[in-house]
């Protein structure tokens, strides 16, 4: 598993947060290493699609930086925050933005909550 300082050598940009791992004793698991990269606090924005963007903008050209993450083990994706003031729509996102995290190998996930702010 590749140390926070590792994945950021190879994607070429800081994290936000970052957890290096953390052995425990046998028969329990270990707590992983951890890199995050947020926009919370960067852009004042509730369109998930700017947000999307930003990241877009600092890891967009980074391929074999997600390449050699999965081939040490490790696992990326992009979860992003959603509230709904009501129980209907929800958030999209544009296809050029698809095409970039696909071929990135990046999974894209919502952490939804409803009703209200």
């Amino acid at each position: 598993m590749l140390s926070p300082d590792e994945i950021t050598s190879l994607l070429g940009v800081s994290p936000t947060k970052s957890q290096p791992a953390q052995p425990r004793p046998e028969g329990v698991r270990d707590v992983p290493s951890g890199w995050f990269l947020s926009s919370e606090g960067v852009l004042d924005s509730r369109d998930v699609r700017r947000h999307i963007d930003w990241i877009i903008n600092q890891v967009g050209d980074r391929t074999g930086g997600f390449d050699s993450i999965r081939r040490a083990g490790g696992r990326a994706d992009i979860s992003c925050f959603w509230r709904a003031a009501s129980f209907h729509g929800g958030p999209s996102i544009w296809p050029h933005q698809m095409t970039v995290l696909g071929s990135l190998g990046l999974e894209l996930w919502f952490d939804v909550y409803l009703g209200g702010e």
